[in-house]
């Protein structure tokens, strides 16, 4: 079963598809599962590719000043699904938590002693006062700290705005 781009199906054939696939649901995920695994490496490179667009686009809007109206598609989607479903996601955040803590009741204790570094870094940056604006785009608006070089030094961080944050950790620290 291979999908097309919804523009090149005609409307009717959409519907045809949307029925035929609720009808028929399992079968269709087992095509789109066989066809997943036959094809990895070709999974595999399509993911890369985009990746490296991804970066090339960031690269480009950092080199100009991280304006907001050059912003790339893809970070004003993921920013604009984040704020509308904040709720979603940290109820299955919360879920997730559950699981963990169910599966090995002594969850919260270990992760409280790998994490003593990052706590003493996040209290060292609550107590120091942010600057007024963004270090990366100058945005004066959800200034948000970021620990430059890691909780090992609590007193290096980094102001940023919301997206500019977003930024750094999706994607120049996603290579780590």
């Amino acid at each position: 079963m291979v999908l097309k781009n919804k523009s090149y199906i005609p409307k009717y054939q959409r519907e045809y598809s949307k029925e035929y696939y609720e009808n028929n649901k399992e079968k269709c995920l087992a095509d789109i599962r066989k066809w997943q695994d036959e094809n990895k490496d070709k999974i595999k490179k399509h993911r890369k590719k985009s990746e490296e667009r991804r970066r090339e686009k960031v690269e480009e809007w950092k080199d100009n000043g991280c304006k907001k109206s050059e912003e790339p598609s893809f970070l004003k989607t993921r920013r604009m699904y984040v704020e509308k479903n904040r709720d979603r996601i940290n109820k299955r955040r919360r879920e997730a938590n559950k699981i963990k803590f169910a599966a090995d009741p002594d969850f919260w204790k270990k992760s409280g002693k790998k994490n003593k570094k990052k706590q003493n870094a996040r209290a060292i940056a609550q107590r120091t006062e942010l600057l007024t604006y963004c270090e990366l785009c100058n945005s004066e608006d959800k200034l948000e700290r970021h620990h430059n070089r890691g909780y090992d030094y609590p007193n290096d961080f980094l102001t940023l705005c919301n997206g500019c944050h977003f930024i750094v950790h999706d994607i120049i620290l996603k290579d780590k």
